[in-house]
């Protein structure tokens, strides 16, 4: 109950940090409908404003989304057990790949299909752990309750069923935006494998559909190199990049065993979701209104420090709805009693008029 009066406070209203490498984009999702209402830069200027944001908005969830070059995936195997045993290997390994960073998590993936069949494990981190904190530590300080970390990867992995993309097993989603560039996100059978970000500009028309498939060619070699991809395997490429639908250059079926397909954004249902100017809405913007809609968005970075208040608030409601019940059962139990004497009460008024017209 507990877990969805919280989950319900998010899909209600909530604040949203897009943070990149230079600052944060604040969203506000309220009425159904996802708004840019500001940003926010690294100056001591932007950070104080920041700070009176955050005290004016202090009863409001407020949920991360890190949107950063500096963002790691690494897969690897491990024995297969299960409980505590794999819980300490899991925190062991990650302990030493991301020991830089608090912001970190793991998840099996799968099992191989030869030898022992150990358990493959998806290693994911933000390596740079700062561009996060420095709006985590104003947010808390004005004891705001933070219940999600996330980054754009697992994000955009929602439109593996918001845009009904079951059907394709090996699935890279590029997108275009507005503040980092051409970001790349690899999908196996729904699930985010590896997303980089490449620097691009948006103001750039000319050379787009060229730069598009080099750049997703590229990131193919790599996954291929790790294994990801099977070097003969056909792979989808969903374009979410709305200023170039006409590109001859994505015009192309099929290039080096890749299918790019444009996503003509204005038509999907996510649209009318999003209250913002065309240049910020990109494959980010679409996911998160899907996400917030659909009750779809959970934490995947955030440790228990980061999310202290949403605890103690959580534990303010068990507290409200405990004290509730506690009630309700004092009820129940006392209502056979006042039932008695509501009887008994009955039964001496009933005497006492029987008595009135014997003495009469």
């Amino acid at each position: 109950m507990i877990h969805f009066m919280s989950q319900l406070a998010i899909r209600t209203r909530a604040v949203i940090l897009l943070v990149d490498g230079s600052g944060v984009s604040v969203m506000r999702w309220q009425h159904q409908t996802l708004d840019a209402c500001g940003r926010f830069d690294t100056n001591e200027n932007d950070l104080n404003a920041f700070s009176a944001f955050v005290t004016e908005f202090s009863n409001w969830p407020f949920v991360i989304v890190a949107d950063v070059i500096e963002e790691d995936f690494r897969t690897d195997s491990i024995a297969h057990v299960r409980g505590s045993d794999r819980a300490a290997i899991l925190e062991r390994k990650l302990s030493f790949s991301f020991r830089n960073t608090v912001y970190r998590t793991a998840k099996v993936i799968g099992r191989e299909t030869e030898g022992r069949r150990d358990d493959k494990v998806l290693f994911t981190a933000l390596t740079n752990p700062e561009l996060v904190a420095l709006w985590v530590d104003r947010i808390l300080a004005a004891h705001a309750s933070i219940q999600v970390v996330t980054s754009a990867a697992y994000v955009i992995e929602l439109l593996y069923h918001a845009l009904s993309l079951k059907s394709y097993d090996h699935l890279l989603i590029a997108s275009l935006e507005s503040r980092t560039g051409l970001r790349q996100t690899y999908l196996y059978k729904g699930k985010v494998y590896f997303s980089r970000v490449s620097p691009m500009n948006l103001d750039d028309e000319r050379d787009f559909g060229a730069a598009l498939i080099e750049q997703c060619g590229q990131t193919r070699k790599y996954l291929e190199r790790v294994k990801l991809v099977p070097y003969d395997q056909h792979m989808r490429v969903e374009v979410i990049a709305p200023a170039y639908e006409d590109d001859p250059a994505l015009t192309s079926t099929s290039v080096d065993l890749m299918e790019f397909e444009y996503v003509d954004s204005d038509q999907l249902p996510q649209k009318r979701l999003v209250a913002m100017a065309e240049r910020e809405i990109g494959a980010i913007a679409l996911a998160l209104a899907y996400a917030l809609k659909s009750d779809k968005l959970k934490n995947v970075y955030a440790p228990a420090s980061v999310r202290r208040y949403l605890f103690m608030q959580r534990g303010g409601k068990a507290m409200y709805v405990v004290g509730m019940l506690a009630m309700l059962a004092a009820l129940g139990l006392g209502a056979p009693r006042w039932v008695a004497t509501w009887f008994s009460w009955q039964d001496r008024d009933l005497i006492e008029q029987r008595t009135q017209n014997l003495i009469v």
